[in-house]
């Protein structure tokens, strides 16, 4: 087993394990151990189940100098131990060892029944907690003023009361609280500190050493105005706190060092810890205190300062220290290891003098997943690597190596080669299931359209598909053509023209859809993004407001592809090529991320909640958005209004990420679901989370009560220890699947989007329905729209369930049903096999297995993206996009009046601008799916028009013929006046004789 959470006390010790069940070890004089033996305990010890409540999960627990406190999964919290000031919560102060010693429940405070606890934290004789909507409660010992209540007395006060509010910030929430001896710490969600309690050394942290009994600001550190904190620590009699940027401060009682700042005396505002051993370019990423102070910084190493009478600094000294020294860790010798049967040699082994971890050089095998056996025993050595002692400790562990291959995908440009500029992408190099990104730079051929890589049957690879083989993708080309009629026209110009423009590309596959309220995105073959449907907000991407009842593509920025879409209320998320994630739409809630309420009309990156996030997924609510980062964690922001962002917090909104809570220490996420104001999450170990809104039991916790963090979904009724494949929110209903592949859904049921053959709502996972003739169905895909649900079987089957007020079903009905039917075949295609499906508010999308795209159910938007607004009771084909001719231009001049749309013919009309006599370049402008192409040049030749000697009609002269009748004009022109000049000369003799 190991440990997920641990906390130390005054002289006992919790953890709770990867099994739920916490566990205890050191003094149990007073029943803090939580043993109903109450006797001391040197291993750890499984702590007692409260009374009636077997096999409690724990979530959190803290440990105090005599008592301990902790949540279950149920977000109840208990206490054991000495409560002889009521630090134990249940209402009395009675204290609670030996056979007593068991957990009791800490009561409601006065007026919140049936309250949720995301947050304590066990003090000296006092213990602090947070509700799930962000409030402090405190109770326990008060001598001090550390219960934050606005009084200070020695009575007992053995039932949660609320901490109040800071000084001017009513309706405060928090987010961390901690229980020193006799003061209190707290932040708020903003990252200010405040602090309450005893000040007898400066510990609160406010420039005097005044005590108080309400909250109030910790002073910023001098010289960095507007501080925010990101964690705090309340020791004995001093306090420890961490910014964003790291830094380590301190403030109180300094008399052995225990503020690192390298002196002894007290501080009563925060002073910045020194470096000490940190090595320069480390900072802090964790701290703790009590009569010393310990840290833990980005590489994981271990730091501590202050009293060190008892070695509690871990340095192999007694010496106090007043700044950082590195604690000795424990050196683990590994002695043998063992790799699918073959042992491996001593000298295929070594420690890596940068890293400190062992190097083991592993021999060959065939591909696969093999266990690998270590032995070891650990050392602990000085800071000159002598031993210092050999602790005893020693074992086996079994680990898993996956051998396993390295393809190679080449790239061609095929038909192309030879005839474009663009270079042709390098090979690239994946492990045996991996995916590829798609190439950064998109080739381009002139008058061709590019439709994306295919494989070796023809193919259109997507790139999310895994790579299993050497394999070359090669470019598929299009090519296309635009028209000019007539060719040649008048120099006066006026003269008509008609351009003819191409059917748009029609090789382009998608390979991923996500259906909106109003709109829908895909990703195309070719790296491109599409979307279509309602626009107002920008939820298009276009750089417009327009909507559009065909594809259009989305502006995504220059050289990055996006690799996933989710498409909500009024916004739009995707995942990029380069790791960031964008969004862009409506944003009146924070739902983009990006530090505004501006809606915006082209992809913009969703702020990093620290450099260098790479984002893995994205899901986008009603008016909250759900992302998951490379290394695990959720985040969230945009409307907080009912908890969906998980936090701890109802703060009304968020602009940027903010963390979403982990249910336990190191969970890993794997999925994420926004729905419209409730979230779902998978966890790495199959488990399923939900928080948020929750009146109609769409959490799936049996209650119908709203809660801000993740708190479990039930196991449906007789599947124990379910293990969760995919989740999905709808409107107000939720859907999942388990490993087995069967599908539950809970929540809402009025319309019978539960798919169960009624229309009640539930409140814990129910079985969909089989459909009709198809016992034992097994899905692969599921998903949950605004009261109407969709899922795929193993055969490519699709299916619905729900309201179909607007054929959102696709039964080629309007008929509502409460158990899942087929989804009709798309006309002229029997036997359709579908391989993606998406439910929107009132519409549909599906994907088959050749990559077209098809919709189907309310389209007064033109969210089906069919070229029409009519409502389809069945799959129509998503259109191609639209080529839209923009303009002309002849030379230099422009074609007036802008080319416009014959539909009797088929063209773009305009008329010709003058031109000089001869041949020139009409530059042809438009668009593709409302996007501006490369211009398409033709050849239009202007004449000359003059008329034929003694009659009206009309003679065209060009070129050589234009050049000829200039010669003989000039010859009769010279002609006419030589005749002129002799006639005059004749005239003037005769005159003179």
């Amino acid at each position: 087993m190991h440990f997920t959470q641990v906390s130390a006390g005054g002289g006992h010790s919790l953890a709770i394990g990867d099994d739920g069940h916490a566990y205890s070890w050191g003094w149990g004089a007073w029943g803090q151990l939580g043993h109903s033996t109450g006797i001391d305990y040197r291993t750890p010890g499984r702590v007692d189940d409260p009374a009636g409540h077997p096999n409690t999960h724990w979530t959190t627990i803290s440990a105090g100098f005599m008592h301990s406190l902790a949540i279950d999964s149920n977000g109840h919290a208990y206490g054991w131990g000495d409560n002889y000031y009521g630090e134990v919560g249940d209402g009395t102060t009675t204290n609670r060892p030996f056979n007593r010693s068991t957990p009791v429940q800490v009561i409601d405070p006065a007026g919140h029944p049936s309250t949720n606890w995301t947050a304590i934290s066990a003090g000296n004789s006092h213990s602090l907690a947070i509700n799930s909507n962000g409030q402090a409660y405190s109770w326990g010992d008060n001598s001090s003023g550390q219960l934050g209540n606005g009084n200070r007395d020695r009575s007992p006060h053995p039932t949660p009361a609320r901490v109040l509010d800071p000084t001017g910030h009513p309706n405060t929430t928090w987010t961390t609280i901690s229980a020193g001896v006799q003061h209190s710490l707290g932040l708020t969600p903003d990252g200010h500190a405040y602090s309450w309690g005893d000040n007898g050394s400066g510990q609160l942290g406010d420039n005097t050493t005044n005590s108080r009994n309400t909250p109030g600001p910790v002073n910023d550190p001098t010289g960095h105005p507007n501080t925010t904190w990101t964690t705090i620590s309340a020791g004995v009699q001093h306090s420890l706190g961490l910014t964003p940027d790291g830094h380590a401060y301190s403030w109180g009682d300094n008399g052995n060092g225990q503020l690192g700042n390298g002196d002894n005396t007290n501080q009563s505002t925060p002073v910045q810890v020194r470096r000490g051993a940190l090595p320069a370019g480390n900072h802090y990423t964790a701290i703790s205190t009590n009569s010393h102070s310990l840290a833990i910084d980005n590489k994981g190493h271990a730091y501590s300062w202050g009293a060190n009478d008892r070695g509690q600094l871990g340095d192999n000294t007694n010496i106090n220290w007043n700044t950082p020294v590195q604690v000795t860790a424990p050196w683990c010798t590994i002695t043998s290891v063992n790799v699918d049967g073959t042992t491996i040699g001593a000298g295929d082994r070594s420690v890596n003098p940068t890293t400190g971890a062992w190097d083991i050089t592993l021999p060959s095998h065939a591909p696969g997943k093999v266990d690998v056996t270590v032995t070891y025993r650990y050392q602990v050595l000085d800071n000159n690597g002598n031993l210092i002692s050999d602790s005893g400790l020693a074992g086996t562990v079994t680990l898993h190596y996956t051998y396993t291959i390295t393809y190679t995908v080449h790239f061609s440009l095929g038909d192309a080669t030879g005839h474009t500029t663009s270079p042709t992408p390098g090979d690239l190099h994946p492990l045996n299931g991996d995916t590829i990104s798609f190439p950064y730079q998109v080739p381009t051929w002139g008058r061709h359209w590019f439709n994306g890589w295919s494989d070796s049957t023809g193919r259109l690879w997507d790139f999310n598909r895994p790579v299993i083989a050497n394999m070359t993708l090669t470019a598929k080309w299009e090519p296309y053509l635009f028209t000019l009629t007539p060719t040649s026209g008048p120099v006066s110009g006026g003269n008509p023209v008609a351009i003819t423009s191409p059917e748009p590309p029609q090789g382009i596959r998608y390979i991923q859809i996500s259906a909106g309220s109003a709109h829908s995105l895909a990703i195309g073959s070719d790296g491109n993004t599409y979307a279509w449907g309602w626009n107002r907000y920008g939820q298009l991407g276009d750089g417009t407001t327009t909507g559009s009842n065909t594809p259009v593509r989305v502006r995504t920025p220059a050289g990055v592809h996006f690799t996933q879409v989710s498409a909500g209320e009024l916004h739009s998320l995707a995942i990029g090529s380069d790791g960031h994630a964008y969004s862009w739409g409506g944003n009146g809630e924070g739902e983009l991320g990006d530090n505004s309420t501006d809606q915006r009309l082209t992809p913009v990156r969703v702020n990093d909640p620290a450099a260098g996030t790479t984002w893995t997924a994205v899901s986008a609510g009603t008016y909250h958005s759900l992302g998951l980062t490379a290394d695990g964690h959720a985040y969230s922001w945009g409307y907080n209004g009912y908890g969906q962002l998980g936090d701890n917090t109802n703060a009304a909104t968020r602009l940027t990420p903010v963390r979403v809570n982990d249910p336990a220490a190191g969970t890993t996420w794997t999925a994420v679901s926004a729905g419209a104001y409730h979230s779902l999450g998978l966890t790495a170990d199959g488990h399923a989370y939900s928080w948020g809104y929750n009146s109609n039991g769409e959490l799936g916790d049996n209650t119908t009560n709203s809660r801000n963090t993740p708190g479990p979904v039930n196991d449906p009724a007789g599947h124990p220890n379910t293990t969760w494949t995919t989740i999905s929110a709808g409107g107000q209903h939720s859907l999942g699947l388990t490993t087995d592949g069967h599908a539950y859904s809970w929540g809402t049921n009025s319309n019978g989007q539960l798919g169960d053959n009624t229309t009640n709502s539930r409140n814990t996972p129910g079985p969909v329905n089989d459909p009709a003739g198809h016992p034992n169905t097994t899905w692969t895909t599921i998903s949950a729209g605004g009261q109407h649900s969709l899922g795929l079987t193993t055969d490519g089957h699709a299916y619905s369930w729900g309201t179909n007020s607007n054929g959102q079903l696709g039964d080629n009905t309007t008929n509502s049903r409460n158990t899942p039917g087929p989804v009709n075949d798309p006309a002229g295609h029997p036997n359709t096999t579908w391989t993606t499906i998406s439910a929107g508010g009132q519409h549909s999308l599906g994907l088959t297995t050749d990559g077209h795209a098809y919709s189907w159910g309310t389209n007064s938007a033109g969210q089906l993206g069919d070229n029409t607004t009519t409502d389809q009771h069945m799959p129509v084909p998503v259109g191609q996009q639209r080529i839209q001719v923009t303009g002309a231009t002849f030379d230099t001049s422009d074609a007036a009046p802008a080319p416009t749309w014959n539909p009797g013919n088929h063209t773009w009309d305009t008329n010709t601008p003058p031109h000089g006599p001869g041949t020139t370049t009409a530059h042809i402008h438009w668009t593709l799916g409302g996007q501006p192409q490369d211009d398409y040049d033709l050849a239009y030749t202007y004449t000359m028009i003059l008329p034929k000697a003694g009659s009206i009609p009309m003679q065209r002269l060009t070129g050589v013929g234009l050049l000829a009748l200039s010669l003989l004009a000039s010859l009769i022109l010279a002609g006419r006046r030589l005749s002129h000049a002799r006639h005059t000369t004749g005239r003037h003799t005769t005159t003179s004789a």
